[in-house]
């Protein structure tokens, strides 16, 4: 396993193996080198004019000189930050094995000469700290292998050579160890454990949504009567002749009047996300009917008596947040959601609130949703459930819907347990 990919994991015993292993030499081979003082450059080629830059295998230039200082120094750091990563993976006991010339580490007087490295391997960092018991030919220094606080062991060398392992040599190991593996595969007990069930459910586990029904539609149907029926005219418009799906569906729609609302509140311009309309194939006709609707709903906003309160606690710099993300644990479950606004109201309390692009007004499809939001809001500001309301939103129709009073009435735990038993049938 390498290093970076143990991050995050612990084990009893750990090896770092290979400590003494030098990384590849920058070559002087790039055609342009970029410095921070001196901007971008040529790479010319040597000059023996410049003082310093011949050597027996060539001249290097300027700026590759600077780069490969500065390559030296960002190599030392992140060094130092995976060798402190491998050592921390040990829970009782981590050893550290490399090849490497400890004579280097001292001068002709045996004083620790650290200047001579250049902190580009694992041991070399460790140098000054070892150089402290051990002298230039690794044996312990007078009266020092009893103060030393680790271990150190010299291991006999061996090249690659002497541990050379062919073909033939696997071969006859496979066949050693055969049997052994058909007697244990034979007559072995098989332990057989069972996936954990993910404590983890979404709001939209506990509710059904007429928005997934819609989303599912092999047939969109444009009605003029209800309010922005523009966007229903995109989504059908959009349906592919090969499956029959939207490319630009509902739910791509609800993510842009979203984040369009959200800057609203905030007080900034919106970008259109493009992620969400390429299935609006870059017409612009289409992107600017989009806009247009967008633009109109984030002005019934503004002028809702709703909106008005929020970009009133906005000026009052009172706790608003848009796209609060959430953990709330509810019995042997633990609800992650995502609220779309949740603002401190004038009571001192908060108030939810779930904007809905539905076509219809159906606030009873979203009692358990809201009632989640409306726990986790309590929990994590830390006040009474009285004092958080609940509110839906529906963009079409510039109308706020309070269902505290019914989100109030619903026994979140009680309904996990029964989702539970269902999912066990």
């Amino acid at each position: 396993m390498s290093i970076h990919k143990s991050k995050g994991l612990e084990f009893p015993v750990v090896f770092v193996v290979d400590c003494g292993r030098k990384g590849k030499n920058d070559l002087n081979d790039s055609a342009v080198f970029y410095d921070e003082e001196f901007g971008i450059a040529i790479n010319t080629p040597p000059s023996p004019s410049y003082y310093g830059t011949l050597s027996s295998k060539g001249a290097n230039s300027l700026f590759f000189s600077r780069q490969k200082e500065l390559r030296k120094k960002m190599t030392a750091a992140e060094i130092r930050r995976v060798l402190y990563v491998a050592v921390t993976r040990a829970e009782d006991y981590v050893f550290l094995c490399g090849n490497c010339d400890f004579a280097k580490y001292f001068s002709s007087s045996g004083v620790n000469s650290e200047e001579k490295t250049d902190k580009d391997i694992f041991l070399d960092l460790l140098n000054p700290v070892l150089c402290n018991f051990i002298d230039a030919e690794f044996n312990f220094k007078e009266g020092m292998e009893e103060k030393c606080p680790f271990k150190i062991e010299k291991i006999e060398y061996a090249s690659n050579e002497e541990i050379k392992f062919d073909k033939r040599d696997k071969t006859k190991f496979i066949d050693s160890v055969l049997p052994f593996y058909e007697a244990v595969n034979k007559n072995g007990n098989v332990i057989k454990t069972e996936i954990p069930v993910s404590p983890y459910i979404l709001p939209s586990g506990l509710y059904h949504d007429d928005e997934k029904y819609e989303s599912g539609k092999t047939e969109y149907s444009v009605d003029q009567k209800i309010p922005y029926w523009q966007i229903d005219r995109l989504v059908a418009d959009s349906v592919s002749r090969k499956d029959q799906e939207a490319e630009f569906t509902y739910a791509n729609f609800g993510t842009v009047a979203h984040y369009y609302l959200e800057s609203c509140i905030k007080g900034q311009e919106p970008q259109m996300l493009n992620r969400e309309v390429t299935g609006l194939h870059g017409s612009a006709e289409k992107l600017k009917t989009l806009t247009d609707v967008c633009n109109r709903m984030c002005s019934d906003f503004k002028e809702n008596a709703l909106g008005k309160k929020v970009i009133e606690q906005v000026k009052n710099n009172r706790f608003v947040k848009s796209e609060y993300s959430f953990k709330s644990r509810i019995g042997k479950k633990i609800i992650n959601g995502q609220i779309d606004l949740v603002f401190e109201n004038e009571s001192g309390g908060f108030t939810v609130v779930d904007y809905k692009t539905n076509r219809e007004i159906k606030p009873e499809l979203y009692y358990v949703q809201l009632a989640c939001y409306r726990q986790a809001v309590s929990k994590m500001m830390g006040v009474d459930i009285e004092k958080v309301s609940c509110v839906l939103y529906y963009l079409r129709y510039d109308k706020d819907v309070d269902v505290t009073a019914e989100c109030s009435k619903i026994d979140l735990e009680d309904l996990i347990n029964k989702q539970d038993v269902l999912n066990q049938l």
